[in-house]
């Protein structure tokens, strides 16, 4: 039988059962969560799935603000800020990814940028699909003790982080009828083509702007990342990418 390591929450978080929104408590907690201690060992008697607790740790720190190790869990597994569902442990891409994330969502909330209940509910769809199905979704989020409300806010701000991305970069891509033509190159083309070429030499753009806007605001930002490029850090929700 599988058993988890049982260790020491903050006072804050909830005790047994599902695990609840960090968000919440990330003030109170932040002091403790770096290394959570580890106060029992594995019995020989069987430990109920409502006595376990999971181990977590902080990964990264964004302006003081802690970065748990299972909020990037939870957003790879439901593939959010461009990260690949994975059953393996978190490595400092994922954590990278993540904190890019954040930032774009930090500023999207700063804007003031604003998603619909429709909006909101498709990406709940689309983060469902790609877990499998509604179904195979909701029975992951049980078997992790994750409360759906903390993987919606996931969701909801990986919409706002795309949105964001859309406004500030992607509708303000320009590119001169000159760049078309020269990146077409000679012979005819089509009005097709044309389009074609535009709408990638602008996605060319946009991202190029966006990787830019990433530095500026990293290098305006205290951002710390506790884990060593190529370390490891264990899946909190171990066994949640079974159903990817």
């Amino acid at each position: 039988m599988r058993r988890r390591i049982p260790v020491n929450r903050p006072a804050a978080t909830l005790g047994p059962g599902r695990r609840a929104d960090p968000g919440a408590s990330r003030k109170l907690a932040g002091a403790t969560l770096a290394f959570l201690a580890v106060f029992g060992t594995l019995g020989a008697s069987p430990m109920s799935h409502a006595d376990v607790r999971f181990l977590d740790r902080v990964v990264a720190e964004i302006d003081a603000t802690p970065v748990p190790a299972s909020d990037v869990a939870l957003a790879r597994a439901l593939g959010l800020f461009d990260l690949t569902p994975a059953p393996r442990a978190i490595d400092a891409t994922d954590i990278e990814r993540y904190v890019d994330g954040r930032l774009l969502t930090r500023e999207a909330t700063r804007l003031g940028v604003e998603t619909t209940a429709e909006e909101r509910a498709g990406a709940w769809a689309a983060a469902a699909d790609r877990a499998g199905g509604q179904t195979a979704l909701e029975a992951w989020l049980r078997i992790a003790d994750v409360d759906p409300a903390w993987a919606r806010r996931l969701v909801d701000q990986d919409l706002m982080s795309r949105r964001f991305v859309e406004i500030r970069f992607r509708d303000l891509a320009f590119v001169s009828e000159a760049e078309v033509t020269a990146a077409m190159g000679p012979g005819a083309h089509g009005e097709a083509d044309r389009e074609a070429v535009r709408a990638r030499l602008e996605g060319d753009a946009a991202r190029r702007r966006l990787r830019e806007w990433l530095v500026e605001t990293r290098a305006r930002s205290v951002i710390r990342r506790l884990v060593d490029e190529g370390a490891r850090v264990p899946d909190p929700l171990a066994g949640a990418g079974e159903h990817h």
